[in-house]
């Protein structure tokens, strides 16, 4: 099963040295913006859930750091696949813990969708944007049974929950169509350059064929 889920998420990218750049840029700006939240948490919250938020947060940053090692060492398996989901569920966690659908964390869900379409590729459109968007639908879902603990969950109705589920979805669509043309454009850059390069070439050689006749020319007329 974990080969079946490695196979999955390979890509002829990972071997790339810019992807693998790209890969470990990400997980320091998350493990970064992680740890830093737990700090603004620990020392500004008042929630409910603040020991929970911060629990969750460290535990985010231990796999963050730990998929930055094994990128370091050629694997992206764990930064691809764990480290989109992870944060999605911790997210949930999170603003289940404050103001369920109604706390200013949900706002990180795009942020995670970006991550994962970077990460993931189209891929993402079948594994953390649903996720994402089921997230929603728990926290809203749970605010509308009277099973979260937020003071505001009676504010949550039906159309709440519709809503941000099409925004997480319609955000994941436009991303991978907007991410999609522009690796068509860098396709067609990189066509246009290689044909650039090739007249370039033929230029030269009927450059260099020329002045040899030229050359040949001026010697048969000097005998």
């Amino acid at each position: 099963m974990l080969n079946g889920i490695t196979n999955f998420f390979a890509s002829p990218d990972d071997k790339d040295e810019g992807f693998v750049r790209l890969t470990r840029n990400i997980l320091i700006f998350s493990l970064v913006i992680t740890l830093l939240s737990s700090v603004i948490v620990a020392l500004t919250s008042t929630s409910r859930g603040q020991g929970i938020i911060i629990a969750v947060l460290l535990v985010c940053s231990v796999i963050e750091a730990l998929a930055l090692f094994l990128v370091g060492r050629g694997r992206l398996t764990l930064a691809k696949v764990v480290v989109p989901i992870v944060l999605v569920l911790a997210i949930t966690i999170i603003a289940l813990s404050a103001d369920s659908m109604h706390s200013i964390s949900i706002v990180a869900y795009p942020l995670i969708i970006i991550i994962a379409t970077l990460l993931q590729g189209k891929r993402s459109l079948v594994v953390t944007a649903p996720i994402a968007v089921l997230a929603i639908a728990f926290l809203g879902i749970m605010d509308m049974a009277g099973l979260s603990t937020s003071p505001m969950r009676v504010n949550t109705d039906l159309e709440d929950i519709l809503t941000g589920m099409v925004l997480v979805a319609a955000s994941a669509g436009i991303l991978n169509l907007l991410i999609e043309r522009l690796r068509v454009a860098l396709s067609k850059a990189e066509a246009n350059e290689q044909a650039q390069i090739e007249a370039n070439r033929e230029l030269t050689n009927l450059k260099t064929s020329l002045e040899q006749r030229v050359n040949e020319r001026t010697n048969e007329l000097r005998q």
